[in-house]
C-alpha cells in the first residue's frame, strides 16, 4: 500500500497573508475605529458553483472573523483570495464563536487580576484549563451576550476547591458562581482526563 499526499488549495502563508491584509484593510479600520479588538480566524470558502464539480476545486475567497470587544459584536470580513487587498464585504454575526488559544491566553491574564484568584494561579495553587463549553452564555436584558470565557481552574491540592468561572472580555472582570461553574459546566471534585 502506498500513500501519496499532494497539497491542495491554500496554505499557511497565504492564511498570514490574509490576516495581515484584513487588519490593515481600510475598511476594517474604518468600521472597528479604535476598538479593542483581536482577529480569531481565517476561513476558507469553496466556489458558488450551480453544479457539482466533477474534481474538487481550491478556495476562491476567505472570511475572516474578527471580534470588537469595544462594542461587543463579532465583525466578518469576506474577500477574494485573487485580490486580498481589494474590495471586501463586511458584516455582523450575531454568534458568538469559539475561542482561540491566544485569547483563552488573555482570558487567564483577566484572572491574573483578580484579588483572590490572581496569586493562587501565579502560585500555582491553581492551574487554568480550557473547560468545556468554551463560552459562559448570560445574557444580557436585551438578549445579547458579552463575550465571556469560561476557564477551568483545577487545585493542585487535596481538598481545594475545583472551580469554573468566567473571564468577561468586554470588561476584564470574573464571575464566579455559587455551584463552582456555570450552569452547563460541571467542576467535579475529581476531575475526569489527563491532568
Amino acid at each position: 500500500l502506498q500513500i501519496q499526499i499532494e497539497g491542495f488549495g491554500p496554505g499557511p502563508e497565504a492564511t498570514d497573508e490574509v490576516s495581515e491584509a484584513v487588519l490593515d484593510h481600510p475598511s476594517v479600520r474604518e468600521q472597528l475605529g479604535e476598538a479593542r479588538h483581536r482577529l480569531l480566524t481565517v476561513r476558507f470558502l469553496q466556489p458558488a458553483v450551480e453544479e457539482k464539480p466533477d474534481e474538487p476545486m481550491p478556495p476562491d475567497r476567505y472570511r475572516a472573523t474578527i471580534y470588537d470587544y469595544t462594542n461587543n459584536r463579532v465583525v466578518l470580513a469576506t474577500g477574494s483570495l485573487e485580490d486580498i487587498q481589494g474590495s471586501m464585504e463586511l458584516s455582523e454575526a450575531g454568534y458568538q464563536p469559539l475561542p482561540t488559544n491566544e485569547e483563552f491566553d488573555e482570558a487567564v491574564e483577566v484572572l491574573l487580576e483578580d484579588e483572590e484568584l490572581g496569586p493562587a494561579i501565579r502560585e500555582e495553587r491553581l492551574v487554568p484549563y480550557r473547560p468545556m463549553p468554551p463560552l459562559v452564555e448570560d445574557e444580557l436584558p436585551d438578549g445579547r451576550l458579552e463575550r465571556t470565557l469560561a476557564v477551568g481552574l483545577l487545585p493542585r491540592e487535596s481538598g481545594a476547591r475545583h472551580e469554573i468561572v468566567g473571564a468577561n472580555m468586554i470588561h476584564r472582570t470574573v464571575t464566579r458562581f455559587p455551584d463552582g461553574a456555570p450552569e452547563m459546566s460541571l467542576a467535579a471534585a475529581d476531575p475526569c482526563g489527563l491532568p
